[in-house]
Formats: C-alpha cells, structure tokens, sequence
C-alpha cells in the first residue's frame, strides 16, 4: 500500500511540475518578443510629425478659443506640447496636455507655434496665425442740449457717450453745422462750445474708427485678408473725401519670392448698412529673392568691388578697430577667410569709379564678362 501512495504522490507531482512548465512557456515568449520591439524603436528614434497646418484664428479683445492639434509619432511615444506667440501682446497662447488655449488680448496678429516633443528631445511644431480685429467704438446715447450766451463757452464730457469694445484709447474730434453761431473744439474727451451770434447749430463728436493694412495674393482687398501691422485710426470723411495712410510693410524673414497686393480696410461705423467701398484699391508688391550674407561682425563693411571674373569680391572694412579702414578679398561665394591687402595707419578705402559693384556687402549677381 505505501508503494501504491508514492507513486501517486510522484505522478501528482509530475502534473504539477508540468502545469507550471506550461504555464511559464507563453510568459517568456511575450516578455522576448516585447524586448525585440523595444530594440527596434531604440535603435529607430523617429521626431513626431504634424497631421498638417492649423486653421486660421479670428479671435475678439477678451476672448479665448482652443486650437486643434494634431501630432503623430512613429514610436507611440508619449508627447508634450508647448505654446508660444510671436506677439503677446496681441494674442497669449498656453498648453496643457495636448489641448491649445489662445486668448486675444489687443488688436492685431500674431502667430502661435506649438511644439510637439517626445521624451528624447525629438519635436515637431504647427503653427496657427491668429487675427484680433479693431472694432469701431460706438455711440452711447445722446448728449444734451446747450444753451450759451454770446461769446460765451461751454464744455462737455463725452466719454460716456463712447464705447470702445476694445479697450482702447479714443481721441475725438468736433464739428460745428454752423461756425457762424457756434464753434467746437475737442481735447481729449472734454468738448467746448464758444457762442459766436444768436442761432441754433448742431456740433457733431466723432471717435475715430480704424483704418487696417491688409495683404492679398490677388488685387482685390477685402476684410478676410490677412491683417498687416498694426491699425490707424482715421477721423471722419466727408461724401466723397478721400486720406492717406502711410503704412510700412515688412516682409518677414524666409518668405518665398513673388507677388503679393496690400490696401487698406476701415472698419464700419455704427449703423453703417452699405460697406462696400470700406477697402482700398490694392498696390501690387513684388518680394525679390534675397541675398547671401557674406560677412558677419559688428564692424563696417562696405565699398564691395567684384573682380573682373566675378570670382572674388574687395571691399573696405573697419573690422580692425582704432577708428581705421583696411582693405580686403574674399571669395564671391563666402567660402573661406577674407585676406587683408593694406596694412597701415591710414583710412584705406576701395578706389572711386571702381565701386560699381553693389553698395551692401551681400552676394548679388557678378558683373558681365563678355
């Protein structure tokens, strides 16, 4: 009987022995296959990849509103995501997780660039233009009646007769219907009235609304183009008047060559029901292709001079300090070290009539040789 018990604890322990074997088998296959996974994404590390650009924001003064974004990465990493503005003072932007928050806070643009970043450093980045439009103040109620006695004044406090949705600044101006009975003049929100004779006249106030810089890839300028600059504010026109708004345009940096068109947009007063004529004729500009920088430094290089076979460039430089000009050659093509050709206490200079070349140091085209 003791013999029939042994073995039947040994075949017992034999099946349990073997279960476990069983069991331990799968574990092991699975813990390999992931280690071989994890090899490949090592050795693999791809940066993440924006699903593509990011729609155009038109947010107003107070406002925020979340921007999509779409990131995707070849090794399931999990990302981080930061937000910054070109311009905070326009627009402030702030992540958390992978959601955007843009808030507006003056009127203008600015571009908001999102970085994608996974946990090794590797990043990708989209970036969302956000327009804050200037919108016109607007009258708020009506302001009394006046009565003056000649030659007398009279002052008014118009700035709850205004409302600036914006938070801005209003200047104001004022306008008699009659000069001849009575005169006004604005100084800031404060109106007065000087009674000129005996009769009745109707003193007009005006806040300004705004005048936009707009740019279009084609000669019509509507409100949906895109904003350039800052506004101007522009005083009330007569049926008919016409002004003028000198608006500087900067071309930002890395922009491709070609054509684009700018013009102006006001934005429509109170009431305004016909805005068809609020934007200007458009004036062509053309963006030229840019030159090579050929020299960086803090001093004066100026005076270039191509050689006869638009290999190399001279030019005259005060690179050496103590107030004092030397002459130098370099390669046209940037590569390698300018060679100084002068050395002395002298202010040397390229020779007049053989500054033909161009009048900043920058690589442009070569003289002709033939």
């Amino acid at each position: 009987m003791a013999s029939i018990k042994n073995t039947g604890s040994i075949q017992r322990l034999r099946q349990r022995f073997g279960r476990r074997r069983t069991m331990r088998r799968p574990a092991v296959a699975v813990f390999l296959l992931a280690a071989v996974a994890l090899a490949v994404a090592c050795e693999n590390p791809q940066a993440p990849v924006s699903c593509g650009p990011t729609s155009q924001q038109t947010i107003n003064v107070g406002e925020s509103t979340s921007v999509s974004v779409c990131f995707n990465d070849a090794n399931g990493d999990v990302l981080s995501y930061s937000a910054t503005s070109s311009n905070p003072s326009v627009a402030t932007a702030s992540a958390a997780g992978s959601s955007v928050t843009v808030t507006a806070v003056s009127p203008g643009s600015a571009s908001i660039t999102i970085t994608a970043r996974d946990p090794g450093g590797l990043q990708a980045t989209a970036v969302a233009n956000v327009t804050v439009p200037n919108r016109a103040p607007r009258a708020v109620g009506t302001i009394a009646a006046l009565t003056v006695a000649g030659g007398e004044t009279a002052t008014v406090d118009v700035s709850g007769n205004f409302m600036e949705p914006d938070g801005q600044t209003l200047s104001y101006s004022a306008s008699s219907s009659n000069p001849s009975v009575a005169t006004a003049t604005a100084s800031g929100s404060t109106v007065t009235v000087t009674a000129v004779a005996k009769g009745t006249a109707t003193v007009t106030v005006t806040a300004p609304t705004n005048a936009q810089a707009r740019g279009s890839p084609d000669a019509t300028i509507t409100t949906s183009d895109g904003v350039l600059g800052n506004p101007v504010p522009v005083g009330a026109l007569a049926p008919n008047a016409e002004i003028t708004v000198t608006v500087p345009v900067e071309v930002p940096s890395g922009s491709n060559p070609g054509v684009f068109h700018v013009g102006m947009c006001v934005d429509p007063v109170a009431g305004e029901t016909n805005t068809a004529n609020n934007c200007s004729s458009a004036v062509m500009v053309t963006v030229a292709a840019g030159a090579t920088r050929l020299t960086d430094n803090s001093a004066v290089d100026d005076e270039p001079e191509w050689s006869p076979d638009g290999a190399r460039i001279a030019f005259s430089s005060e690179r050496e300090g103590n107030n004092n000009s030397e002459v130098y050659v370099m390669n046209a093509d940037g590569s390698g070290f300018p060679t100084r050709l002068t050395t002395n206490g002298e202010f040397d200079r390229i020779p007049l009539g053989r500054q033909t070349g161009p009048r900043s140091l920058s690589k442009a085209a070569p003289p002709s040789t033939s």
